[in-house]
């Protein structure tokens, strides 16, 4: 409860890369017993903002630095294409 209002969030993390292994899913679902308290960490100027785990998991990351490879051998490639002629 913030400010004596109830808000519902169905989001671990904010960059929640799914999965269909239900061995990651027991993992999981063993920090966060039922019926457990657990810490929530929110967004003060919208707390319907808000996760279990903050920040980005290693797997985020990984998401995150493939693209930015991605972007940037295609920025490259379409930099020397339109350069050399």
């Amino acid at each position: 409860m913030i400010g004596g209002k109830s808000f519902t969030s169905r989001r671990i993390e904010f960059l929640y890369l799914r999965s269909n292994s239900e061995s990651f899913h027991q993992k999981l679902l063993s920090h966060y017993p039922l019926g457990a308290q657990v810490q929530v960490f929110y967004n003060p100027d919208k707390p319907s903002e808000a996760v279990l785990k903050p920040g980005i998991s290693s797997g985020g990351w990984f998401l995150v630095a493939f693209l930015a490879i991605v972007l940037s051998v295609l920025g490259i490639t379409i930099f020397v294409k339109t350069h050399s002629a």
